[in-house]
C-alpha cells in the first residue's frame, strides 16, 4: 500500500508509471491473453543468506517462504519459473557492527569519531553501508551460472548518497 500511495499525485489521480503498469498487466487479460501465450522459462535464482538474517529471523524457511511468495507474479503473469538455491554467506562488514540489528548507525558509534559514512569496501567503518555489503557480495560471489542473484541480510542498514548519511529500507541494488 505504501508503494501505491507513493505512487499517487498530490491531485489524487494515478501517476503515469501507475497507469503505465496496469496497461500492461491488465490489458492483456481483457483481450483474451493467457498465461500459456507466454513461453514458460526457468530463472535459476541464487539467494545468499547472512547471519545476520537468520538472526533477526529466527527459525527455518523464513527465507524460502519469502522468495515463494516473491515468485508468485512472476509465474502467473509472464510465466517466469523461478527456483531458488539457498547458501549462507558470510562474513560480511555487517557481522562487525556492535551495534543492535535494530539499530542505525551514527559517525560517533560506526564512524571513528566523526569520520563520515561512506560506500568505499577499502574501510572499517558504517559496517551497516548497504552499498559496501552488497559490492563485498558483488565482489566475491558469481551470479554465475545462476541468472539472478539475491542476498539477506537482517539489519537496519545506512548508506551514503551524495554528501548526505541516509537509512535506505527494503531493497537495495549495487549497480
Amino acid at each position: 500500500m505504501k508503494v501505491f500511495n507513493r505512487l499517487i499525485n498530490k491531485t489524487g489521480r494515478a501517476s503515469w508509471l501507475l497507469t503505465v503498469i496496469l496497461f500492461i498487466v491488465l490489458i492483456p487479460s481483457t483481450i483474451g491473453v493467457s498465461v500459456s501465450a507466454y513461453t514458460p522459462k526457468n530463472i535459476a535464482l541464487r539467494v545468499l543468506i547472512n547471519s545476520t538474517f537468520t538472526q533477526a529471523n529466527p527459525g527455518s524457511g523464513k527465507a524460502d517462504a519469502i522468495v515463494n511468495k516473491a515468485k508468485i507474479p512472476f509465474d502467473v503473469t509472464w510465466n517466469l519459473l523461478i527456483s531458488g538455491s539457498y547458501a549462507s554467506v558470510g562474513t560480511l562488514p555487517v557481522e562487525l557492527c556492535t551495534l543492535a540489528l535494530n539499530s542505525h548507525c551514527t559517525a560517533s558509534d560506526c564512524g571513528g569519531g566523526n569520520i563520515a559514512c561512506t560506500n568505499s569496501t577499502t574501510n572499517n567503518i558504517h559496517h551497516k553501508n548497504i552499498t559496501k555489503n552488497l559490492n563485498v557480495i558483488k565482489q566475491s560471489f558469481s551470479v554465475s551460472p545462476y541468472n539472478l542473484m539475491t542476498t539477506f541480510i537482517g539489519t537496519y542498514a545506512c548508506a551514503k548518497s551524495g554528501l548526505v548519511h541516509i537509512y535506505p529500507a527494503g531493497m537495495a541494488d549495487v549497480r
